[in-house]
């Protein structure tokens, strides 16, 4: 489920589980960029949910995976400091 929109009724063990495979990701994430884009190697990503090999041709696609598990780590963090409960987003206007 991680990777997906996180239902509003899960509990915070299951976010806290979430969070875990998140770091995990961006763990593998930052590694991948490290040895393709720093030493110009390709190498194979195989996060569970897909294996792809991945060269510097591919430094972009690795650089916007690892922005979206960074902002999910940041998302599921927050949601459990706010004891699972997701905030809200926008401008809500109250007509009288």
């Amino acid at each position: 489920m991680v990777g997906h929109t996180l239902r509003m009724s899960e509990s915070v063990a299951e976010k806290q589980v979430a969070l875990i495979a998140a770091n995990a990701k961006v763990t593998l994430f930052l590694e991948a960029e490290d040895r393709v884009v720093r030493g110009g190697q390709t190498t194979t990503i195989d996060d569970g949910d897909m294996r792809r090999t991945v060269s510097r041709a591919d430094a972009q696609w690795i650089v916007e995976r690892l922005a979206f598990w960074r902002s999910e780590v940041v998302r599921l963090t927050n949601e459990i400091a706010n004891a699972g409960v997701s905030s809200r987003k926008g401008i809500y206007v109250r007509l009288m």
